[in-house]
């Protein structure tokens, strides 16, 4: 039976912090995805959950006030920016601020 190695790297560690948090996603495509991170896969694609998901361009399909897509996995190679709330933003609006 394989043991598996100690993994608490200091990258690994601040990962676990952002665990439940809100995190705000910008893909390729213009698209922007809010939801609170639940993880990555093995290929570090992101997961999150109670998303919302917003659209600014093209025009004729563009969603400014967002709709509700709940769990999402978003491929590494699509991920264009990861926004966190740092740590002076969280104890204020929290999500509610990553919508601006």
């Amino acid at each position: 039976m394989s043991t598996i190695p100690n993994s608490n790297t200091p990258a690994l560690d601040e990962l676990k912090k952002l665990l439940q948090k809100t995190l705000r996603v910008t893909t390729n495509d213009g698209r922007i995805f809010l939801g609170s991170f639940a993880g990555t896969d093995k290929q570090l694609n992101i997961l999150l959950i109670n998303t919302d998901e917003f659209r600014f361009s093209p025009p004729e399909l563009a969603n400014p006030s967002g709709r509700f897509v709940g769990l999402v996995m978003l491929p590494r190679r699509l991920v264009v920016s990861i926004e966190a709330p740092s740590s002076d933003e969280a104890g204020g609006g929290g999500r509610a601020d990553m919508y601006a």
